[in-house]
């Protein structure tokens, strides 16, 4: 007796299966009907709730089944992302639409082998899914991206991701998912998956353009500069840095931020100055105008030793924008610095001939760099390293006009300052 029981036992479970098998089934062939009557809201349902249960066990459908399954999903998805009015009509209730899209694409393509009779139709339509769900997905990370970059939002930038993700699987030959994902990566501190990304984007550019598929995209400009500052900032290597920025001023050789990154690479590493030096001159040649490269190349020329040409870069400099705060600063700091120079000379005689040399040579640095510092001071107030410059300038000069007055203000200043901290 309890052998039959246990057979009937079996055999109920059995039946059961056999119950729901049929059920998924025939959800497949409702969703499928749903699909082609335009009810998506109905097909995704059904459709859903079979790839769901094949999902958990795959007995439950019949492969050809299972494969339709994703495919009319995939399919339903795409409908409704594709027409703006259905898409605002599905949101609220299907929660991101793009990656259930991709997802039901992956898995139609994945299973296309046990489609049958089916897989040349299926097939195609793959095909054309893929094409349409590229922009959609990748336009969905752009945007994500784009918010999160409104408020620096850690959640926006990390949906982003997900989705640019999948849009470099939709279409690995296209640049544009590198170039935001590169974005996305490096704003979620992931540097080494940003230089792969940005590395990428270069690649599959430079194969685009060869083919004639994409015109140049100034856009592109952004991508050689962060890869090279990355570069430098992240891996340390000038040499890679100068390759691919130097790249991109032979692909963009209009971009100013380009030519003047290169400016600053030279300038960050000590052992290519004598090159900078090179580049900076040749670049100001071009562009007399440019304060800020002959500021930078005034600067350089000083750490060379070569104080004269620099002391003339600085003079043009202030000739050409008297108030302009590093030009002031920079040539004021020259002078401080001349005088600090001196100051320790005199410490190494006893000659009270030199001493008297020397300490008129540093007052006169001193007065030299007054004005520049004080504009310096002007232009940021509540600095105390001005504050101080103008305290130990003032104080040097001591008696001469108007220096104790200005050196009691500092005073008061430098109390004030500290007090209000």
């Amino acid at each position: 007796m309890k052998k039959f029981t246990l057979f009937f036992l079996f055999a109920s479970i059995f039946a059961f299966n056999i119950i729901v098998a049929q059920d998924m089934n025939s959800k497949v062939t409702t969703g499928v009907i749903a699909y082609d009557g335009q009810r998506y809201d109905e097909a995704i349902d059904k459709l859903n709730e079979a790839v769901a249960k094949y999902q958990t066990d795959n007995a439950l459908l019949k492969p050809k089944n299972a494969v339709k399954a994703y495919y009319y999903l995939m399919s339903s998805y795409v409908r409704v992302l594709s027409d703006p009015a259905l898409k605002a009509k599905f949101e609220p209730k299907y929660a991101d639409l793009e990656g259930r899209a991709f997802d039901a694409y992956m898995n139609a393509k994945g299973n296309l082998d046990k489609a049958g009779g089916d897989k040349g139709a299926f097939s195609n339509g793959i095909t054309l899914a893929q094409q349409m769900l590229f922009p959609a997905v990748f336009n969905k990370g752009a945007n994500l991206y784009m918010e999160g970059s409104k408020d620096n939002n850690a959640a926006k930038y990390k949906e982003s991701l997900g989705l640019l993700a999948k849009a470099k699987e939709l279409d690995p030959e296209n640049y544009l998912p590198y170039f935001m994902l590169g974005y996305a990566q490096f704003m979620t501190k992931d540097s080494a998956g940003a230089i792969v990304s940005w590395e990428n984007a270069i690649v599959n550019y430079d194969n685009a353009k060869a083919k004639g598929t994409v015109k140049a995209d100034d856009n592109m400009s952004n991508v050689y500069i962060t890869l090279s500052e990355n570069y430098m900032s992240f891996k340390k290597d000038t040499k890679k840095a100068l390759e691919t920025i130097e790249k991109g001023i032979k692909e963009f050789p209009t971009d100013g931020d380009l030519k003047r990154t290169e400016l600053g690479i030279y300038q960050r590493d000590a052992s290519y100055l004598q090159a900078a030096m090179g580049k900076f001159k040749a670049n100001l040649d071009a562009n007399p105008t440019d304060i800020d490269v002959r500021l930078a190349y005034a600067n350089m020329l000083e750490k060379s030793g070569n104080n004269e040409d620099a002391l003339n870069q600085y003079k043009e400099a202030i000739k050409s924008q008297p108030n302009n705060f590093v030009a002031n600063a920079n040539l004021g700091a020259f002078y401080v610095n001349k005088a600090a120079a001196l100051s320790e000379d005199m410490k190494k005689t006893e000659d009270e001939n030199e001493i008297d040399r020397l300490n008129s040579a540093i007052k006169e640095n001193f007065r030299l760099a007054y004005p520049h510092i004080k504009k310096a001071h002007e232009a940021k107030p509540e600095e105390l390293d001005w504050i101080d410059q103008m305290l130990q300038i003032s104080s040097f000069l001591t008696g001469e006009p108007g220096m104790d007055d200005e050196s009691m203000i500092f005073v008061k200043k430098k109390e004030a300052l500290r007090n209000k901290k």
